[in-house]
């Protein structure tokens, strides 16, 4: 696990903006920020042939994907997410889990689901064709 006691606050971002970048950049979801006097975030993506992958610092805020968000469900691919630092709390369906440093999870975006950290959070996240994970996804979400 990398610590980063000595990173500098991430720049302040309009959620409107973050939100923009993030649709068009990676993936498309929704952000509320869980404080409103300033948010910050960090992000960097870069994207493949049927793969994307991000690095994220961000403030305490709720992602969430809903049915209604049909942009978002990608059928056949999933979503490799592992925390770096901070908590947080993922759930799909009747699943649910706290994740913490060093941990990931491998879930599928086809189904809705709710990302919510309470503490700056940065993470490391990847979506990719859920054939290129092979036996590793099998059609439920797996915290690791």
């Amino acid at each position: 696990m990398v610590k980063h006691e000595h990173q500098p606050a991430a720049p302040l971002v309009k959620v409107g903006d973050l939100m923009s970048s993030v649709r068009q950049e990676f993936f498309p979801f929704s952000i509320e920020p869980r404080e409103h006097d300033g948010f910050r975030a960090s992000l960097a993506f870069k994207r493949g042939p049927g793969l994307s992958i991000g690095a994220v610092t961000i403030d305490p805020h709720v992602a969430t994907v809903s049915r209604g968000n049909k942009a978002a469900m990608q059928s056949g691919m999933s979503k490799v997410l592992w925390i770096d630092e901070g908590e947080a709390e993922f759930e799909q369906g009747d699943w649910s889990w706290r994740l913490q440093p060093g941990q990931w999870a491998v879930y599928d975006v086809d189904q809705p689901y709710r990302f919510l950290s309470t503490t700056r959070t940065s993470f490391i996240t990847m979506v990719c064709d859920r054939a290129l994970l092979g036996p590793m996804v099998a059609g439920k979400p797996s915290p690791q």
